[in-house]
Order: C-alpha cells, then structure tokens, then sequence
C-alpha cells in the first residue's frame, strides 16, 4: 500500500540523528518505498518499450487508487520525446 509505505518512509527519515545511522537503512527497506518506486520505473520502462520498438498504442491504467497512471504515462512521455530526452 503506497500511503503505508509512504509514511514507513517519512518515519525513517525523521528518526535520524546527526551523526548516527541506528536502524536508518533497515527501516527503509523496510517501509518498501523503493519497491513502489521501482515498480514505477519498470512499468514505465515497459511502456516506451511497447511504443518504441513494437509501434504500439498504449492505454495505462493502473488500479491502486493513486496517482501511478499518471506517473508512468508521464515517465514514458519525458523517455520518448526527443526534445526532454537532451
């Protein structure tokens, strides 16, 4: 869930100390932000993949309520723009 893992993040964030790592890295693994993050890229990775190599047409639609349609369909646009790409 994005907003659990959201939070999971912010959490980590703000319980670091100057200077002490402590639980840092475990607890964003843990909060799997990077997971979501990364499922946005490949996801997007697919997206100019379909467009670029195979011509196709997209319709991306994706189902968990936030703002990831958007999100790899703009990905996907600054990817296959030559003009964003420089």
């Amino acid at each position: 869930d994005v907003s659990r893992a959201w939070n999971a993040m912010g959490a980590a964030v703000a319980s670091v100390n100057d200077g002490e790592i402590g639980t840092w890295f475990r607890d964003v693994v843990a909060s799997c932000w990077y997971d979501i993050m990364g499922n946005i890229l490949r996801c997007g990775v697919i997206a100019v993949q379909e467009v670029w190599h195979h011509r196709s047409s997209l319709v991306i639609h994706c189902s968990d309520g936030w703002d990831r349609t958007a999100q790899v369909t703009a990905l996907a646009a600054l990817c296959l723009d030559p003009y964003l790409r420089t």
